[in-house]
């Protein structure tokens, strides 16, 4: 409680540790009309947050921010070696180092990891987003349909600063604050990637900084690595065997919707899926296969429950987490 309430102050009198320090009063707003006790109410609950990460990450040292992203043995042994090197690379035990030191070594870790030319980028930058999330303590995972990660990622080859300014905006529309110039900057696209967290876990990776949202962004684009061949032909069985008889034709094409829409095109053995095999799916084809499974099981049918069973078969069957 001393810590939250120290924190606060700080906020109150605008005084920001760090550049990337983004939530401090202002007077401003709360001038124009917005509610003082909605922002404190608001406040106290990141800086609970962020407290309770502080507690966690000083009672259990041991677990590191690469001990959560460490590949399962079951993907490519590239990706588990990388993920190896780079725990040993921070394993410390000095007690000046401080936790958003150590997260802050992770990132430039990573950094060079991902443009070392003896590795492949996108084998690594899911791991590396899903683990970020984890460290942070956010549960909730962003929205990449097969359309919206091409799209994006045309759209960060020409503005790489999308990612912190699109969750800042998203941030300030859920809190009603949004400009004029956020309106008409950011694409509608990039706001909905970000719909799957709640505003308290956005406002936790905006402090983060431009580093980690960029990281999220482009590890969910890229997407996780791809069941094998062998892995995909166990998912699709599994899924026949949990659903009716009648969902059996259909079964083999949800099972490719959903690889299509959450995972990259290199697979857990290392090799590269046919480009064809990509380029094939869309949004729109996505959405049709995954609703004739849903029509099979009739009123309590749903997409949604369909894409989670399949994502939950193929992290088991395939050991993969996507």
């Amino acid at each position: 409680m001393d810590e939250i309430v120290f924190d606060i102050e700080k906020k109150i009198a605008a005084i920001r540790d760090t550049a990337r320090s983004h939530s401090t009063l202002d007077l401003e707003m709360i001038r124009s009309g917005r509610s003082l006790l909605g922002w404190a109410r608001q406040m106290m609950k990141m800086t609970a947050l962020s407290k309770h990460r502080d507690i966690r990450a000083r009672a259990a040292k041991s677990e590191t921010f690469t001990g959560i992203i460490r590949e399962d043995p079951s993907e490519s042994q590239r990706a588990s070696a990388a993920s190896i090197r780079l725990e040993a690379a921070l394993a410390t035990d000095d007690e000046t180092t401080s936790d958003d030191q150590r997260f802050d070594q992770a990132l430039d870790t990573f950094d060079r990891m991902l443009t070392s030319t003896d590795r492949r980028p996108r084998e690594l930058m899911h791991p590396a987003a899903v683990g970020v999330l984890t460290y942070l303590g956010i549960s909730g995972r962003p929205v990449a349909t097969v359309d919206g990660r091409r799209a994006l990622e045309r759209l960060l080859q020409t503005t790489p600063s999308l990612p912190l300014e699109s969750l800042a905006a998203w941030v300030a529309l859920v809190e009603g604050t949004m400009t004029a110039s956020q309106q008409n900057s950011i694409p509608d696209l990039a706001l909905r990637f970000w719909d799957g967290l709640t505003l308290a876990e956005a406002s936790t990776l905006l402090e983060s900084g431009p580093r980690t949202t960029a990281l999220v962004m482009r590890g969910f684009i890229a997407g996780a690595i791809r069941p094998t061949d062998e892995h995909i032909a166990q998912i699709t069985d599994a899924a026949s065997a949990l659903l009716p008889e009648s969902a059996e034709e259909s079964v083999p094409e949800a099972v490719s919707a959903v690889i299509a829409t959450r995972c990259s095109r290199v697979r857990a053995d290392g090799s590269l899926s046919p480009l064809r095999e990509s380029q094939q799916w869309d949004d729109l084809r996505v959405d049709l296969a995954l609703k004739r499974v849903a029509t099979c099981l009739g009123a309590g049918g749903r997409i949604e429950r369909i894409e989670e069973m399949v994502v939950r078969l193929t992290s088991s069957v395939a050991g993969l987490a996507i």
